[in-house]
């Protein structure tokens, strides 16, 4: 297995600074002394505070680290002249736990999919709604509709003016509530015949206003138009979720 620290440093300058960061940690775990991996640490914490305090474990380790030398003069905290450190060398850096103790960041690719998220789930909500809107008749009768056979007053059969299909038109009356109400409505002409024969038809009326009717459509018509839409906000809602976890879901380190 290759060295922690020249693997790391590999990672560094190939910009994935989180898993150097990682294998920094566990280097200075075994080795807390060595100078050079406190140095290329201080490359990948995210605060000043922490930098410096890297740089300043590098010096306490080794006196004569320029590159640490010349890292703090540039953050404006000069080191001590070399004949002027004369006190004993820690072996419990702090700036290691303080290291070790922050999260991890979210590397910038993952951060990208995570802004995505946001406008996939305001477009399914866009989606959801429309779809709710577009179908706010047929919903009212789902979900407060009564279907009933209703004795047929009359059956007027025309042709259309805008095409040369017929359209077949029923008024009937029917009992709800407590109260006769009357309606019209066309119907498939397909079924003239059992209509007429029969003088009843299937009407849907609302139990809110039960006044409201209309003819009773077969089970599933008008359904492909709201379970597309409603099914495609749900899955843009799964997919926008699914791409912040992953956003945030932690990342294996290097072994």
């Amino acid at each position: 297995m290759a060295d922690k620290l020249k693997q790391a440093i590999q990672l560094i300058k190939s910009g994935d600074t989180e898993r150097a960061r990682q294998l920094l940690i566990e280097k200075l775990k075994t080795d807390p002394k060595n100078d050079t991996a406190w140095v290329w640490l201080a490359t990948v914490v995210e605060t000043a505070e922490l930098k410096q305090e890297c740089l300043e474990e590098a010096l306490k380790h080794n006196p004569h680290n320029e590159v640490a030398r010349r890292a703090l003069t540039a953050m404006g905290q000069p080191p001590e002249p070399l004949q002027d450190r004369t006190g004993p060398v820690t072996t419990g850096p702090a700036a290691f736990d303080a290291v070790e103790a922050r999260p991890a960041r979210v590397p910038a690719g993952r951060r990208k999919v995570i802004r995505l998220a946001l406008p996939i789930f305001l477009l399914a909500l866009i989606v959801i709604a429309l779809t709710y809107v577009v179908n706010l008749g047929e919903l009212a009768y789902r979900n407060n509709g009564d279907v009933i056979n209703a004795t047929i007053l009359n059956l007027d059969k025309a042709t259309d003016s805008n095409s040369p299909d017929e359209v077949c038109t029923a008024a009937y009356q029917f009992m709800a509530y407590g109260a006769l109400r009357k309606g019209s409505s066309a119907f498939a002409c397909d079924e003239w015949a059992q209509v007429e024969k029969s003088r009843m038809i299937r009407i849907e009326y609302q139990r809110s206003q039960p006044d409201v009717s209309r003819y009773y459509l077969r089970p599933n018509n008008g359904d492909t138009l709201m379970r597309v839409g409603f099914g495609l906000g749900g899955l843009l809602v799964i997919v926008s979720v699914g791409l912040v976890v992953w956003g945030f879901w932690p990342r294996k380190s290097a072994p």
